[in-house]
């Protein structure tokens, strides 16, 4: 005996009753805007990445990839990890939690919408699997976020994948260079004071060298006998005397008794 079918519930095919609300509340979106900082350009310069992320292709996506596979195995692999612990506490410190969320939202979103990784292009052809792929576009759009807060040795390899896909100049402006906020208290000039001083004693210095007569060694001519100058005559060498004890004829020294 067939069992009776059963009637099409809230969501079925063929259903067309309204799907009333559930009784539970949405919890609050924990990425408001409350947590961000305010910083709107930090949150755009990735939106302007996702912007030319949405226009590769399978086969650039897998150059980016396979770029970072060389960074990790090269010299700079432990300058990676480096890069993502800064990358993490420059998050943390610019208060922009709230824009990291939406941005990797936002990526999902962009592979989700993609032909990446289907049955037209697997990820297989193309030696890659989608999470590598989503792991390092990741790291390279938050690097972007705090582009302005990392040394520009951990921006720079963070954003090494995608540098000669997606050009950085076109991304950041010149006041999010990498570590203009870190260094904003040391691009601030100290007090001069001390500085000018030393100016001043240096200038004096260089002022009474200066003033000082140069005094030029007399240096004897042998033809006529006097000095370069005219003022000094210089005397004649002469041979020591056989006489011991006398170094020079004008010397008046006694004859050695016999």
């Amino acid at each position: 005996m067939c069992p009776a079918p059963r009637a099409p519930g809230p969501g079925d095919p063929g259903d067309d009753r309204v799907s009333r609300p559930s009784s539970t509340p949405t919890p609050p979106d924990p990425s408001g805007p409350s947590d961000d900082g305010g910083d709107r350009e930090a949150e755009a310069r990735g939106r302007r990445f996702l912007d030319h992320l949405r226009g590769l292709g399978m086969r650039e996506l897998a150059r980016a990839v396979h770029e970072w596979r060389d960074v990790m195995a090269g010299p700079d692999g432990a300058l990676w990890f480096a890069a993502e612990q800064e990358l993490a506490r420059a998050v943390d410190a610019s208060h922009r939690q709230g824009a990291q969320r939406r941005l990797v939202r936002a990526l999902a979103d962009v592979f989700m919408s993609r032909p990446w990784f289907t049955v037209a292009q697997p990820g297989a052809d193309f030696r890659m699997s989608e999470p590598s792929a989503q792991y390092v576009a990741t790291n390279t759009l938050l690097a972007l976020l705090v582009h302005d807060r990392l040394a520009r040795r951990h921006a720079d390899v963070l954003y090494r994948p995608f540098r000669n896909l997606i050009p950085v100049d076109g991304l950041v402006d010149v006041e999010s260079r990498p570590g203009r906020a870190a260094d904003r208290v040391g691009d601030r000039r100290p007090d001069r004071a001390a500085d000018r001083i030393a100016d001043r004693v240096a200038d004096r210095v260089a002022d009474r060298v200066a003033d000082r007569p140069v005094e030029r060694p007399v240096m004897p001519r042998a033809d006529t006998g006097t000095s370069e100058r005219g003022t000094a005559r210089a005397r004649p060498a002469t041979a020591p005397d056989e006489s011991i004890g006398c170094a020079r004829r004008e010397d008046r020294c006694e004859p050695p008794e016999r």
